[in-house]
């Protein structure tokens, strides 16, 4: 999905069954969505929606030399059109940090 700054992320994304929410599971830095794994298998399993982006810099998504890209507001509003362009409403955010 390419966001209006015109950057590209990728991300993971599957839909929740009937009554169970969508987590959204953000990495830390330098890592990927793929650190994840093994909990989107888990939740996934047990109906829950999953949306797990690589962070800008990160994975597969683009990696902008300006350091400016990186605000945690530029990154929030980016993560918000990624959830608007998945018709994705309400989550439940998950995160850690190193």
């Amino acid at each position: 999905v390419t966001v209006p700054r015109g950057f590209t992320y990728r991300h993971y994304h599957s839909l929740a069954a009937p009554g169970k929410p969508t987590l959204l599971f953000l990495h830390s830095f330098p890592t990927s969505s793929y650190e994840w794994h093994r909990q989107i298998e888990h939740f996934q399993a047990q109906g829950y929606g999953i949306f797990a982006p690589d962070y800008l810099g990160c994975g597969e998504s683009s990696k902008p030399d300006d350091i400016e890209a990186y605000t945690f507001v530029a990154l929030a509003h980016d993560i918000i059109h990624l959830l608007d362009a998945a018709q994705v409403d309400k989550v439940v955010g998950i995160g850690h940090a190193w």
